[in-house]
């Protein structure tokens, strides 16, 4: 058993034999805890770099998989994005608006970079070495009209709806970020 009370082995379902193992397979009412436990292994067995019939319960993630999520952390960019600090920047903008574009590039984007490295890292812990299995996006629901009632200057209904555009697009990026990740991690 894991620790969520999933069978460790997951072809027991099919002993013994059941009428509703012989008609729907792994796909009877009532088997989604042997298919989760499928799953598990087969994602287990890509940490691990065991294949499927030498697999055994001793069997530990590569260290190989720990370093490149290090080094993805590690990354230029991440490094980076803690020098553009917002007192930093307001100072130097001031000061130095053309120079200071000239060193640091656009520190939006080094942010973007360093959140995408710390989202992608976070859901390979969560989702694939702890398993937790958390459904949630990266951007929450966007706030349901927390401005439309305010009648102030510095909110206009154009504006409203540039927020709404640009969260839209931060969204659909952000909420990206916690695909595709596996490629690296497992090559």
């Amino acid at each position: 058993m894991a620790y969520d009370g999933k069978p460790y082995d997951p072809d027991g379902w099919a002993q013994p034999a059941t009428v509703e193992s012989q008609i729907f397979g792994i796909d009877a009412p009532g088997f989604y805890p042997w298919l989760m436990s499928g799953v598990r292994h087969d994602l287990f067995d890509k940490l691990s770099g065991v294949l499927k019939p030498h697999r055994s319960r001793n069997d530990e993630i590569q260290t190989n998989v720990f370093e490149k999520l290090h080094a993805k952390l590690r990354s230029v960019e991440a490094e980076k994005a803690h020098y553009a600090q917002p007192q930093v920047l307001r100072a130097r903008r001031r000061h130095h608006d053309a120079r200071f574009a000239e060193l640091f590039g656009s520190a939006p984007e080094r942010y973007r970079t360093a959140q995408k490295a710390i989202v992608q890292v976070e859901r390979a812990i969560t989702d694939d070495i702890l398993m937790l299995g958390i459904a949630r996006e990266v951007v929450a629901m966007q706030p349901l009209g927390f401005l439309k009632f305010l009648h102030t200057p510095y909110v206009t209904a154009e504006t409203l709806a540039k927020m709404d555009a640009h969260w839209g697009a931060l969204k659909a990026e952000r909420n990206s970020w916690s695909k595709g990740y596996e490629a690296a991690l497992y090559a």
